[in-house]
């Protein structure tokens, strides 16, 4: 989000940050750029119910002296008291819809009270927005990447070849993901098990201690421990792309993949699962690579091809590039934002009819 807020129209838009606390490079950065940054109590518990409505009540009093005409919510949840206290201060509340996950009755609350929805991919219409009513809200956004930032020839200047003890002419792939079960990691592990020499970078923080301790545990039962290798939080994800020769994206369930789009941009190979979001994004057998998700067989066989063809590498991962240049650029996520922005100002005051 703050890539988005950091380049919107400054003649039109005065952009403010809420976070629930404080800390961190992001708020650093934020306070560096001169954007103004609230610690705001901008959700509430849901339940006990008797006494929602004095909670938010109290969220409302201390946010309403700010005079938002805008409100753009950007995480995962399903919390709906954003939107209610939006509603109290008098803005005009959006969700970004960031992943697939759809049917509770605290989707349909957050969704009955927004005024827009940028959805991150096509499949979502279908899938959580198919009737006339939900659909008239929503305008399909997908994610964008700094092409200047992310771009071929980086510095590989992590060293982690050296570091992990893994000589030049040995293949290295990536995969850039949280560790929790959605983002199908075994397949990739089970892969691997079957291209030899190779080696597997897998970088993100631990989101399911029980699930990245499996990781370890099948890697140890394939016989591929050795070339398995968890980094954690990688802050340097273009120092960490240049050292690759090949990146995958084996999720299960996504809205698009941002580490995927940024490894593409870097000119990098990439191998995607033929999930909604990153079959969206991948021209399959252009601009990169899909496998079905959870079938370690069909990985096995591309990233066998991949490893194998230099000269494919170099041909999906310019073909990848151009993709990420031409239809996912930060400045077009950008543009679609500012637009729905301007529908959703220019909306009638009585939503319901």
């Amino acid at each position: 989000m703050w890539n988005i807020i950091k380049r919107l129209n400054r003649e039109r838009y005065e952009p403010h940050i809420a976070l629930l606390k404080d800390g961190g490079a992001l708020a650093d950065e934020v306070r560096a750029a001169g954007v103004p940054l609230h610690i705001l109590p901008f959700t509430v518990a849901p339940r006990p119910l008797w006494n929602l409505g004095a909670r938010l009540a109290g969220s409302a009093r201390k946010i309403r002296p700010l005079s938002f005409t805008l409100w753009h919510s950007f995480h995962y949840s399903d919390d709906y008291t954003e939107g209610l206290i939006a509603a109290l201060c008098g803005a005009r509340w959006l969700y970004s819809k960031k992943n697939m996950f759809w049917g509770t009755n605290a989707w349909r609350i957050r969704t009955e009270l927004a005024w827009g929805i940028p959805a991150q991919n096509p499949a979502m219409l279908e899938e959580c927005f198919s009737s006339r009513w939900l659909r008239r809200k929503v305008m399909v956004v997908e994610r964008g990447v700094d092409t200047d930032k992310y771009q071929p020839g980086g510095t590989p200047r992590l060293g982690l070849r050296a570091r992990l003890g893994i000589a030049a002419d040995v293949p290295v792939i990536g995969c850039v993901a949280i560790l929790s079960a959605r983002k199908g990691h075994p397949t990739i592990i089970r892969a691997l098990a079957q291209v030899p020499r190779a080696h597997l970078l897998c970088a993100g923080p631990v989101i399911e201690p029980d699930y990245a301790a499996g990781l370890v545990t099948l890697a140890r039962e394939l016989g591929v421990a050795d070339r398995v290798h968890f980094l954690g939080n990688v802050e340097d994800v273009a120092g960490l792309l240049a050292e690759l020769d090949v990146f995958v994206f084996p999720t299960r369930s996504e809205g698009t993949g941002v580490a995927l789009l940024e490894a593409m941009a870097c000119g990098v190979a990439s191998v995607g699962s033929a999930a909604p979001g990153p079959a969206d994004v991948i021209v399959d057998g252009v601009s990169g690579l899909t496998c079905p998700v959870d079938e370690p067989e069909p990985w096995a066989r591309a990233l066998t091809r991949l490893v194998e063809a230099p000269a494919l590498r170099l041909k999906l991962g310019a073909a990848g590039r151009q993709r990420i240049v031409d239809q996912y650029s930060i400045w077009r996520e950008v543009r679609e934002h500012e637009a729905l922005y301007e529908r959703v100002l220019a909306a009638p005051p009585l939503r319901f009819a």
